[in-house]
């Protein structure tokens, strides 16, 4: 199965994630070559499905914030990438919230 990944050279100094060149990608060869070269674990699936299950759970969870309800009413799957958007929303929301902050202190542990 071949799945289009994004290259770490964008076309422009953007860096939004739509200026970034496509390139496909042996998705599968290339997950054996990692395990092969021990710098995945071979259980990796079990901890991507762990990760999905999680992000399922806290989607609901979230304010009803336009960007993020932008972000979730385009995409019905959630990429890293669109994590990413999602909390860099959320850290703008919770930017002066002490206790947002403590909460991630104690998660980082």
């Amino acid at each position: 199965m071949e799945i289009k990944e994004m290259c770490s050279s964008p076309k422009d100094e953007s860096n939004d994630i739509e200026q970034f060149e496509v390139i496909e990608v042996h998705f599968e060869k290339f997950a054996a070559w990692l395990v092969a070269k021990n710098q995945i674990p071979s259980t990796w699936r079990k901890s991507v499905a762990d990760v999905r299950w999680q992000i399922e759970k806290a989607v609901p969870q979230l304010p009803k914030h336009e960007a993020i309800q932008e972000i979730l009413k385009e995409n019905t799957y959630l990429t890293f990438h669109h994590c990413r958007q999602i909390r860099n929303v959320l850290q703008g929301l919770y930017k002066n919230d002490k206790k947002v902050e403590d909460d991630a202190v104690v998660l980082a542990r």
